[in-house]
């Protein structure tokens, strides 16, 4: 069985709020750039810290959900979701986007970004709003 705390529960549904606007803010961003996700895209400069940043949190996802799997324990990616949308958030304050020199690459990582906080937030039960 998996281990259910009240008090990690309550903590992360203070933060879910912010998850699911960086989820929100994600999608808005994509819609607004006109964003083709198939369309081949390479980094040919070195990245930003705050694009670094969370590509690194982009990466864990997958020990994350093997970690709150094997020891039975939902906080490992209640930690993490919030982590990377944290992580996405200040990627999306500090970096222009839309416009940049760096557009395709940058929307890329918004995509992933997206797409990784709605699988978290799926297996959490918790819903990903495209609009808050």
């Amino acid at each position: 069985p998996i281990t259910f705390r009240w008090e990690e529960a309550l903590n992360f549904e203070r933060g879910c709020a912010s998850i699911q606007y960086a989820h929100a803010r994600a999608c808005k961003l994509l819609s607004k750039a006109n964003y083709d996700e198939y369309e081949d895209v390479r980094c040919d400069y070195e990245l930003e810290d705050e694009e670094k940043e969370l590509v690194k949190e982009l990466s864990r996802f997958t020990e994350v959900i093997r970690q709150s799997a094997s020891q039975r324990k939902v906080y490992h990616l209640t930690e993490y979701t919030l982590s990377l949308s944290k992580a996405f958030n200040k990627f999306y304050k500090s970096q222009q986007v839309i416009g940049s020199e760096h557009e395709k690459l940058r929307l890329k990582l918004v995509d992933v970004s997206r797409i990784t906080i709605k699988n978290s937030l799926k297996l959490l039960g918790i819903k990903a709003p495209e609009y808050m």
